[in-house]
Protein backbone atom coordinates (compact mmCIF):
# COMPACT_ATOMS: atom_id res chain seq x y z
CA UNK A 1 0.00 0.00 0.00
CA UNK A 2 1.43 3.51 -1.02
CA UNK A 3 -0.30 6.77 0.25
CA UNK A 4 -0.97 9.26 -2.43
CA UNK A 5 0.58 12.75 -1.33
CA UNK A 6 -2.61 14.73 -3.06
CA UNK A 7 -5.25 12.90 -1.70
CA UNK A 8 -3.77 11.12 1.43
CA UNK A 9 -5.38 8.00 0.91
CA UNK A 10 -3.11 4.75 0.93
CA UNK A 11 -3.97 2.62 -2.41
CA UNK A 12 -2.40 -0.65 -3.88
CA UNK A 13 0.68 -0.17 -6.41
CA UNK A 14 -1.69 -0.74 -9.53
CA UNK A 15 -3.42 2.99 -8.84
CA UNK A 16 -0.03 4.42 -9.31
CA UNK A 17 2.16 5.22 -12.55
CA UNK A 18 5.49 3.55 -13.09
CA UNK A 19 7.89 5.10 -15.15
CA UNK A 20 11.96 4.67 -16.07
CA UNK A 21 14.02 7.14 -14.71
CA UNK A 22 17.11 7.51 -16.97
CA UNK A 23 19.64 9.22 -14.19
CA UNK A 24 19.03 6.25 -12.02
CA UNK A 25 18.39 3.82 -14.51
CA UNK A 26 15.85 2.15 -12.61
CA UNK A 27 12.19 2.32 -12.69
CA UNK A 28 10.51 4.92 -10.35
CA UNK A 29 6.74 4.80 -8.87
CA UNK A 30 5.33 7.93 -9.08
CA UNK A 31 4.20 9.84 -5.67
CA UNK A 32 0.40 11.05 -6.53
CA UNK A 33 -1.67 8.40 -7.70
CA UNK A 34 -3.37 8.01 -11.17
CA UNK A 35 -6.67 9.32 -10.57
CA UNK A 36 -5.12 12.85 -8.82
CA UNK A 37 -2.32 13.05 -11.43
CA UNK A 38 -5.14 12.80 -13.75
CA UNK A 39 -7.06 15.66 -12.30
CA UNK A 40 -4.24 18.00 -12.24
CA UNK A 41 -3.40 17.45 -15.65
CA UNK A 42 -6.60 18.03 -16.22
CA UNK A 43 -7.39 21.24 -14.17
CA UNK A 44 -4.10 22.56 -16.15
CA UNK A 45 -4.96 21.86 -19.39
CA UNK A 46 -8.85 22.05 -19.21
CA UNK A 47 -9.98 23.68 -16.10
CA UNK A 48 -13.59 24.15 -17.49
CA UNK A 49 -13.78 19.91 -17.84
CA UNK A 50 -12.06 19.69 -14.78
CA UNK A 51 -14.58 21.92 -12.56
CA UNK A 52 -17.76 22.29 -14.17
CA UNK A 53 -18.96 18.58 -12.16
CA UNK A 54 -17.67 19.71 -8.68
CA UNK A 55 -20.04 21.71 -6.62
CA UNK A 56 -17.68 23.44 -4.84
CA UNK A 57 -16.31 25.70 -7.68
CA UNK A 58 -18.22 28.09 -9.49
CA UNK A 59 -17.07 29.90 -12.84
CA UNK A 60 -17.32 34.23 -12.49
CA UNK A 61 -18.27 35.88 -15.50
CA UNK A 62 -16.16 38.61 -14.92
CA UNK A 63 -12.86 37.31 -14.50
CA UNK A 64 -13.47 33.87 -15.87
CA UNK A 65 -12.06 32.15 -13.42
CA UNK A 66 -13.30 28.90 -11.40
CA UNK A 67 -13.43 30.13 -7.63
CA UNK A 68 -15.12 28.18 -4.73
CA UNK A 69 -18.42 29.04 -3.54
CA UNK A 70 -17.52 30.50 -0.39
CA UNK A 71 -16.28 33.61 -3.45
CA UNK A 72 -19.93 34.44 -4.46
CA UNK A 73 -22.84 35.72 -2.67
CA UNK A 74 -24.86 32.18 -2.29
CA UNK A 75 -28.33 31.40 -1.05
CA UNK A 76 -28.90 28.07 0.15
CA UNK A 77 -25.97 26.87 -0.67
CA UNK A 78 -26.15 28.30 -4.06
CA UNK A 79 -24.59 31.24 -5.94
CA UNK A 80 -27.62 33.42 -7.27
CA UNK A 81 -25.25 35.88 -9.18
CA UNK A 82 -22.36 34.38 -11.92
CA UNK A 83 -19.91 37.26 -10.49
CA UNK A 84 -17.87 36.82 -7.57
CA UNK A 85 -17.37 38.62 -4.44
CA UNK A 86 -14.75 40.79 -5.91
CA UNK A 87 -15.40 41.62 -9.34
CA UNK A 88 -18.59 42.51 -7.40
CA UNK A 89 -16.51 45.25 -4.94
CA UNK A 90 -14.04 46.66 -8.04
CA UNK A 91 -17.39 47.09 -10.48
CA UNK A 92 -19.36 48.67 -7.71
CA UNK A 93 -16.46 50.94 -7.05
CA UNK A 94 -16.75 51.98 -10.24
CA UNK A 95 -19.83 52.71 -10.25
CA UNK A 96 -20.00 55.06 -7.31
CA UNK A 97 -17.21 56.64 -8.30
CA UNK A 98 -19.34 56.83 -11.99
CA UNK A 99 -21.80 58.82 -10.07
CA UNK A 100 -19.86 60.98 -8.13
CA UNK A 101 -18.13 62.43 -11.48
CA UNK A 102 -21.74 63.05 -13.12
CA UNK A 103 -23.23 64.21 -9.84
CA UNK A 104 -20.55 66.62 -8.93
CA UNK A 105 -19.42 64.29 -5.48
CA UNK A 106 -22.92 62.69 -5.16
CA UNK A 107 -24.51 63.48 -1.72
CA UNK A 108 -25.80 65.86 -0.11
CA UNK A 109 -22.94 69.41 0.64
CA UNK A 110 -22.49 69.68 4.51
CA UNK A 111 -24.43 72.61 6.33
CA UNK A 112 -20.96 73.82 7.86
CA UNK A 113 -19.25 75.79 5.17
CA UNK A 114 -15.68 74.44 3.36
CA UNK A 115 -16.91 70.87 4.34
CA UNK A 116 -16.92 68.38 1.62
CA UNK A 117 -17.56 64.61 1.53
CA UNK A 118 -15.04 64.89 -1.49
CA UNK A 119 -12.68 66.42 -3.61
CA UNK A 120 -14.87 66.17 -6.46
CA UNK A 121 -17.78 67.95 -4.67
CA UNK A 122 -14.80 70.59 -3.13
CA UNK A 123 -13.81 70.81 -7.22
CA UNK A 124 -17.39 71.39 -8.60
CA UNK A 125 -18.48 74.00 -5.85
CA UNK A 126 -15.40 75.89 -6.31
CA UNK A 127 -16.41 76.03 -10.24
CA UNK A 128 -19.72 77.17 -9.55
CA UNK A 129 -18.60 79.74 -7.40
CA UNK A 130 -16.22 81.24 -9.67
CA UNK A 131 -18.74 80.96 -12.39
CA UNK A 132 -21.18 83.13 -10.65
CA UNK A 133 -18.78 85.80 -10.24
CA UNK A 134 -17.96 84.75 -6.40
CA UNK A 135 -14.07 84.87 -5.31
CA UNK A 136 -12.63 82.58 -2.29
CA UNK A 137 -10.98 84.61 0.79
CA UNK A 138 -8.42 82.33 2.19
CA UNK A 139 -7.78 83.43 5.00
CA UNK A 140 -11.39 84.03 6.09
CA UNK A 141 -12.90 80.76 4.22
CA UNK A 142 -15.71 83.19 2.81
CA UNK A 143 -16.74 83.73 -0.94
CA UNK A 144 -17.23 87.07 -1.91
CA UNK A 145 -18.67 89.55 -4.76
CA UNK A 146 -17.75 92.77 -4.52
CA UNK A 147 -20.38 95.02 -4.36
CA UNK A 148 -22.81 92.47 -3.85
CA UNK A 149 -21.10 90.92 -0.51
CA UNK A 150 -17.87 91.89 0.48
CA UNK A 151 -15.61 90.85 3.94
CA UNK A 152 -15.29 93.75 6.06
CA UNK A 153 -12.68 92.73 9.22
CA UNK A 154 -12.93 89.41 8.63
CA UNK A 155 -16.95 89.09 8.44
CA UNK A 156 -19.05 89.07 5.92
CA UNK A 157 -20.97 92.54 4.80
CA UNK A 158 -23.57 93.23 2.18
CA UNK A 159 -23.25 96.95 1.15
CA UNK A 160 -27.25 96.92 -0.97
CA UNK A 161 -28.74 94.91 1.93
CA UNK A 162 -30.91 97.58 4.26
CA UNK A 163 -31.75 97.03 7.83
CA UNK A 164 -36.17 97.09 7.60
CA UNK A 165 -36.22 96.21 11.44
CA UNK A 166 -39.04 98.20 12.86
CA UNK A 167 -37.81 100.68 15.81
CA UNK A 168 -38.57 99.11 19.27
CA UNK A 169 -41.62 100.77 21.02
CA UNK A 170 -41.01 103.59 23.46
CA UNK A 171 -43.88 103.62 26.22
CA UNK A 172 -43.64 107.34 26.59
CA UNK A 173 -46.21 108.84 29.21
CA UNK A 174 -49.04 109.55 26.74
CA UNK A 175 -48.93 106.06 25.46
CA UNK A 176 -48.88 104.77 29.05
CA UNK A 177 -52.05 107.14 29.46
CA UNK A 178 -54.02 105.54 26.53
CA UNK A 179 -52.96 102.16 26.81
CA UNK A 180 -54.54 102.68 30.47
CA UNK A 181 -57.84 104.07 29.65
CA UNK A 182 -58.55 101.71 26.75
CA UNK A 183 -57.80 98.96 29.13
CA UNK A 184 -59.89 100.56 31.92
CA UNK A 185 -62.98 100.47 29.24
CA UNK A 186 -62.64 96.61 28.88
CA UNK A 187 -60.49 96.28 25.73
CA UNK A 188 -58.08 93.19 25.45
CA UNK A 189 -54.74 93.71 24.16
CA UNK A 190 -55.51 92.95 20.57
CA UNK A 191 -58.24 95.70 20.29
CA UNK A 192 -56.04 98.37 21.79
CA UNK A 193 -52.88 97.39 19.33
CA UNK A 194 -55.91 98.04 16.14
CA UNK A 195 -56.77 101.48 17.75
CA UNK A 196 -52.47 102.10 18.39
CA UNK A 197 -51.63 100.70 15.53
CA UNK A 198 -49.37 98.73 17.63
CA UNK A 199 -48.31 94.94 17.68
CA UNK A 200 -50.93 93.32 19.72
CA UNK A 201 -47.78 91.35 21.44
CA UNK A 202 -46.18 94.32 22.89
CA UNK A 203 -49.52 95.68 24.43
CA UNK A 204 -49.96 92.33 25.60
CA UNK A 205 -46.62 92.13 27.17
CA UNK A 206 -47.54 95.27 28.91
CA UNK A 207 -50.80 94.85 30.67
CA UNK A 208 -49.24 91.73 31.97
CA UNK A 209 -46.28 93.46 33.45
CA UNK A 210 -47.95 96.10 35.25
CA UNK A 211 -50.27 93.75 36.72
CA UNK A 212 -47.81 91.82 38.17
Amino acid sequence: MIKCNVCQVEKELINFQQYWHSTQQKMRTRKQCTDCLYNIRLKRKNPDKFYENNPNYHKCNTCSEWKELSKFFTSKGKPYSNRCRECTAVLEKEKSEQYKLDNCGGGKVPLRPNKYQNDIQKQCTFELMKTLGYLYDVPTGIWYKPGVKEIVNGKPFFPNIKKTRKPSTVFNPELIELIDEYTARGLNARQISIKLNLSHTTIYKYVKRKES
